[in-house]
């Protein structure tokens, strides 16, 4: 397929405009003709429809007229001499040659306006029909003949090139716009109307779109008859794959497949590709541009290309940064997640959230590795899911299991690997199968169906399922390894009454808290707090009240510190908090929130002890002002204590240099 241009440098529309304006041909409308074809005002011919003058026999005219005027066209054209003619409609018609060197002849066709659009173009009442006068009709081309000459030497040749330059001025200014634009739709917009405005087209179509997408995004201009059909897909995407340069190609009514509800008769097809990568397609129905015209309309669309790509390759990567973001916080979420059951279910979630699922389970084996059971469930009953187990190698899931390859299924019923009915308790016959693999061994299998928007999974769909399997399987494994030994843990490093730290836990938190410290030039601080009067408390109100303060205690101290915070319990009514990061300054804030805690909750038969009360006494050390090693600032803590006692109790005191020397002095 050619280009549809027109050759050299002469516009031949700006030719025709500036006829238009000559008196002489005031009272006639005009084509341009060449080589058997009407090349102006546009690719079909304006004057296919005959003038009749009133009372014509309209058996007259049919092909006739089309004749007529292509016999004259040829004798003018060989001749090099304006003619005058009648049309056998009656209709005056002046031929006039003219040659544009280095092209081809071309005819200048001039019919005179019927009547009812000549008042029209004269703004008045319809004008009475008056017979043609051929002599000044003669005139009126031998005087047109000569002129043209010069206006295709100088005139229009220096107003082509002032109107080139002037576009060529234009483009670099929307270039220059084009590249602060953010969006595809603003591309599109301003394409579109740059291409209206500086090429002064009726009409256009722009097609944007992935050709492996399902569908394009069409725009267009409110001259082009509407419709609610979207472009053909198959077709824009066959022709860009044929047209892969982004040169403007000339298409005859095989458009019309590109766009079901239009009607065209031509157009002009320019493909928006950049780097390889096609983009769109803009299409001109019914456009014929000059060479330099054509050139420059190329440009402009391959400069909306370019930013489209740019953009493109700029939402890919956020896409896949965002993707990679998404799927590293999932899998750290599940890492932080310590029970089994709350990481199965955050499984399922995830991974249909990923692929826009509403239908999900993970089934993993039994220990001897003999069934598949349901762990968790998304849209189905839990309770149900939970009681069904599957035989490996029996069922999809199951031979899933045994084979260890992922299955993606389009079509339940079609596909020759199932065959099989689709099951009534789902929407649609696609879903997708993965086994969950630990080295060599498959552990389970992890199913997805009916998509939000009932579509099919894909191979895409099946790689991210693949990446995310792959991550949660170390995190099954690991929870699993966690949740055992998370309840020896517990076991070795908890009080068994409060569930508190116990000291030896405590112990081994400060000397790594004390090493760090050191290693990063840290300060840390100790509270250690003894319950004031509560050996008369349980003397008082029994062991039993006793062991229930001491937990509600207990509680009072984790709630008021913070989570970085070590609480233990120390011994007796003894407890002490390890405040990481914390300043002498800001450990009496702490020490005194916890112990104003402790003073305000209600203790059942409190009122019988001195001052009314179950108070505590709280004794503060900080590293390395009061000691460079474990044992000094526990020391210097239990100082500080003994004199918040000798002080009258319910108070916090920090350590200092004095309290040590009167406690030598004491000793």
């Amino acid at each position: 397929m050619e280009r549809q241009s027109d050759p050299g440098s002469i516009n031949l529309r700006d030719l025709l405009d500036h006829l238009g304006r000559n008196p002489l041909l005031r009272n006639f409308r005009l084509a341009l003709y060449r080589q058997g074809e009407y090349l102006e005002p546009a690719r079909r011919t304006a004057f296919e429809n005959c003038s009749r003058q009133p009372n014509q026999d309209v058996s007259s005219c049919g092909s006739s007229c089309h004749q007529v005027r292509e016999s004259t066209f040829q004798k003018v054209l060989a001749s090099g001499r304006p003619l005058v003619f009648l049309s056998p409609c009656g209709t005056l018609n002046l031929a006039i040659p003219f040659t544009i060197p280095e092209t081809s002849a071309y005819c200048l066709l001039a019919e005179a306006l019927p009547p009812a659009d000549l008042a029209d173009r004269l703004g008045g009442a319809p004008a009475p029909f008056i017979a043609p006068d051929l002599a000044k009709a003669k005139s009126i081309a031998t005087c047109i003949h000569q002129q043209i000459p010069g206006l295709l030497r100088q005139d229009l040749r220096l107003a082509n090139t002032e109107k080139t330059a002037s576009r060529l001025r234009t483009l670099v200014d929307i270039s220059a716009e084009m590249d602060l634009l953010a969006t595809e739709g603003e591309i599109v917009d301003l394409l579109k109307e740059s291409l209206i405005i500086l090429f002064d087209l009726s009409s256009l179509v722009i097609v944007t779109g992935d050709p492996a997408a399902s569908g394009f995004i069409l725009q267009q201009s409110s001259s082009w008859p509407k419709t609610e059909a979207s472009p053909s897909a198959r077709k824009v995407a066959e022709f860009l794959r044929q047209n892969p340069c982004g040169k403007s190609v000339s298409l005859g009514e095989e458009v019309n497949l590109f766009f079901p509800g239009k009607v065209c008769h031509g157009a002009l097809a320019i493909p928006l590709v950049a780097s390889g990568q096609p983009l769109g397609l803009v299409v001109l129905p019914e456009a014929t541009l000059p060479a330099g015209d054509l050139s420059l309309l190329e440009l402009l669309c391959v400069k909306a290309a370019s930013r489209l790509h740019i953009l493109k390759l700029e939402r890919e990567r956020l896409e896949a940064s965002a993707f990679a973001t998404r799927m590293v916080t999932m899998v750290s979420a599940l890492a932080q997640l310590r029970q089994q059951e709350e990481v199965y279910r955050n499984i399922v979630e995830m991974s249909a959230e990923l692929l826009h699922a509403t239908c999900g389970s993970l089934m993993m084996l039994d220990e001897k590795g003999e069934f598949l059971r349901i762990e968790s469930a998304k849209g189905m009953n839990q309770p149900l899911a939970r009681s069904l187990s599957i035989k490996l190698g029996t069922g999809i899931a199951g031979r899933v299991a045994k084979n260890g390859f992922p299955l993606v299924v389009n079509d339940i019923e079609k596909d020759s690997r199932l065959a099989t009915p689709n099951r009534p308790r789902f929407k649609t016959k696609s879903f997708i199968s993965v086994p969950i693999r630990i080295k060599d061994r498959t552990v389970g299998v992890l199913n997805l169906s009916d998509k939000e928007d009932q579509g099919i999974f894909t191979e895409n769909d099946l790689h991210i399922l693949t990446s995310f399997t792959a991550q949660i399987a170390i995190v099954l494994d690991r929870a699993a390894s966690m949740e055992r030994a998370d309840l020896l843990e517990k076991l070795a490093a908890t009080d068994a009454l409060t569930g508190l730290y116990n000291r030896r836990f405590f112990d081994e938190r400060l000397d790594s808290e004390l090493s760090r410290s050191i290693r990063h030039s840290l300060s840390f601080s100790i509270m250690l707090l003894d319950l004031d009067n509560f050996k008369n408390y349980n003397d008082l109100c029994g062991h039993i009240a006793g062991d229930s303060a001491l937990k509600k205690v207990a509680s009072l101290l984790k709630s008021s510190g913070r989570d970085i915070d070590v609480v233990a319990r120390f011994g007796g009514e003894e407890f002490i908090i390890l405040l990481p990061d914390t300043s002498k300054k800001e450990a009496v804030l702490v020490a005194e929130r916890v112990r104003h805690a402790v003073e305000s909750h209600p203790f059942p038969q409190e009122a019988r002890l001195p001052g009314g009360q179950l108070t505590t006494s709280i004794g503060l050390a900080t590293f390395p002002d009061d000691g460079d090693f474990a044992q000094a600032l526990i020391k210097a803590a239990d100082t500080a204590l003994y004199q918040a006692k000798e002080n009258g109790r319910n108070r916090t005191v920090p350590f200092t240099r004095k309290q040590a020397h009167d406690n030598v002095v004491f000793l």
